[in-house]
């Protein structure tokens, strides 16, 4: 099967590995696709914030160490 994406086509069949997601998400509604879309946000929405925080935890933590170092020279 060919699917036209903008300039160019992609040739989806069998033979690809993600053929079996293709399919799955082909048969959804587009109301499926946006509850689905809506919950991959969300997800990525939450993981941006943990890393956020622990990349937060990382700074001040290598703040606290450079300091402690900068007292002992």
């Amino acid at each position: 099967m060919r699917i036209s994406e903008g300039n160019h086509e992609s040739i989806v069949d069998a033979s690809n590995r993600c053929y079996t997601e293709y399919q799955y998400f082909t048969g959804l509604s587009l109301f499926e696709l946006n509850r689905l879309q809506g919950n991959y946000y969300s997800e990525l929405h939450t993981l941006q914030e943990e890393f956020n925080h622990l990349m937060n935890e990382l700074r001040e933590e290598l703040q606290h160490k450079q300091g402690q170092l900068s007292q002992t020279a």
